[in-house]
C-alpha cells in the first residue's frame, strides 16, 4: 500500500509537471511558516506528458538542477513530499460497516474496485477514516497506478532523495490555501482550463471532492468567440485583459457571454454545499468559498458569485500561512503557481503533525 498520508520526518515539497518542477522548503516561524528556499525550472517537453514521466534519468538531473539553484538558500535535506498527479489520481468516500481491521481491508479494497476504473491489483490504495455513523464506517479512499507511483519513488531516489510521502494535489492546496487557525470549513473551486474541481475541507482533512468539465477555463473562451465573433486566441487573450473600470460596449458583450457559466458555476457550488451538510455527520458550514486556478482572475467572477451565493467568495492567498516579510523573495508571477508546492512545503516543515490526515 502506498502511503498517501502517514509521514514519518521533515522534508520539502516537490511538484513535478509536463512543464516544471517546482521545489520549495518552509521552516516554522512562530505560528506561520518562514520560506526557506524555493525554486521553478521549467523542464524539456517530453520528460514528464500528461503526468506520467517518460525520461527518468534526465529528470532526475534537472531535480538536482532546481535544487541546486533554489533561493534564497538552497535546499539541501533530501527528504522529500511530492505530490501525485490529479489527473492520474482516484479519490473515492466509500462506506462499510464497523469491522476488524482485516476485514475492513478485504472490505476496502472490494468496494474500490466498483469506482475505480483501473484493476485493483494495478493500484496502490491507500484510505483514512472520516467518520462512523450509526456503525457504519465513512473512508476517504485514494488510489493511483502502481506503475506511476513506482516511477516517481524510481526518479526520486534517482536524484539522490527520500520520498516519505506522496500527498494528493487537492489536499496540498487545501492546506496552502487555508489558515491553520481556522475551524471553518471551506470549498475550493480549481477554475482549470479544461475542468474545474471542487473540493471541501472541514477538520484538517478534504472529505469531498469532485469535478465537471462542463465549467472551466476553455468554455469561457468559447463563449467570448462566439459572442464577439472572434478567433479563439483573441478570446484567450480579451478574457486575460478584460474589463476597464468603464466597460466598453465590447466589454459589456464578452461579459455577458460568460455571465450563464458563471450562474452554472453558482448552480454546481450550490448543490456540493448542500451534499456536504446533508451527507456528513456534524459538518461545519461552508460560508467561505476559494476560487483558484486561471479562470479564478476573470472579472466580475467575484461580485457575481457572491451575489448568488449570498456568501463570501475570495481569490485564493498561497501566502496565507507564510510569515510575510518586506522583501519576501517570490516573484509575483509566481505566486498562485506555487500553491500546490507550498502546501507540500507546510507538510514538509511540520511532518508529524499531519501524520493522522
Amino acid at each position: 500500500m502506498s502511503n498517501f498520508f502517514t509521514p514519518k520526518k521533515q522534508a520539502f515539497g516537490i511538484e513535478i509537471s509536463d512543464a516544471s518542477i517546482k521545489v520549495l522548503q518552509l521552516k516554522k516561524s512562530g505560528k506561520f511558516y518562514k520560506l526557506f528556499g524555493y525554486n521553478i525550472l521549467k523542464i524539456p517537453q517530453g520528460l514528464v506528458v500528461s503526468g506520467e514521466i517518460k525520461n527518468s534519468e534526465l529528470l532526475a538531473s534537472h531535480i538536482q538542477k532546481a535544487l541546486q539553484n533554489s533561493k534564497p538558500k538552497r535546499i539541501s535535506i533530501s527528504n522529500v513530499v511530492c505530490s501525485l498527479p490529479e489527473n492520474k489520481t482516484f479519490v473515492r468516500i466509500l462506506e462499510i460497516p464497523e469491522m476488524s481491521k482485516e476485514e475492513q481491508n478485504e472490505g476496502i479494497k472490494w468496494q474500490a474496485e466498483q469506482y475505480i476504473p483501473l484493476p485493483i491489483d494495478t493500484v496502490y490504495l491507500d484510505w483514512q477514516v472520516i467518520e462512523k455513523i450509526n456503525n457504519k464506517q465513512r473512508i476517504l479512499v485514494a488510489a493511483a497506478p502502481k506503475k506511476l507511483v513506482d516511477n516517481y519513488i524510481k526518479v526520486l531516489k534517482m536524484a539522490k532523495l527520500k520520498p516519505l510521502v506522496l500527498d494528493l494535489e487537492e489536499a496540498a492546496e487545501a492546506r496552502a490555501l487555508i489558515e491553520e487557525s481556522s475551524k471553518e470549513a471551506s470549498l475550493i473551486v480549481d477554475i482549470g482550463a479544461t475542468k474545474t474541481v471542487f473540493f471541501v475541507q472541514d477538520r484538517k482533512i478534504v472529505p469531498f471532492a469532485s469535478n465537471t468539465q462542463e465549467i472551466c477555463g476553455n468554455k469561457f473562451t468559447e463563449n467570448i468567440s462566439k459572442a464577439l465573433r472572434i478567433k479563439i486566441e483573441d478570446a484567450e487573450a480579451k478574457k486575460a485583459t478584460c474589463c476597464s473600470s468603464e466597460l466598453s460596449a465590447e466589454e459589456k458583450a464578452l461579459l455577458q457571454s460568460i455571465y450563464p457559466l458563471f450562474d452554472s458555476l453558482a448552480e454546481q457550488i450550490t448543490k456540493i454545499i448542500n451534499y456536504y451538510q446533508n451527507h456528513f455527520k456534524s459538518p461545519n458550514p461552508i460560508n467561505n468559498i476559494i476560487l483558484c486556478g486561471g479562470g479564478a482572475g476573470i472579472s466580475g467572477i467575484i461580485p457575481h458569485l457572491t451575489l448568488k451565493l449570498k456568501k463570501k467568495v475570495t481569490i485564493a492567498n498561497p501566502l496565507i500561512n507564510l510569515s510575510i516579510k518586506k522583501n519576501l523573495p517570490i516573484d509575483n508571477k509566481d505566486i498562485l503557481s506555487l500553491t500546490t508546492v507550498i502546501g507540500l512545503g507546510i507538510r514538509g516543515a511540520e511532518i508529524m503533525k499531519y501524520s493522522n490526515q
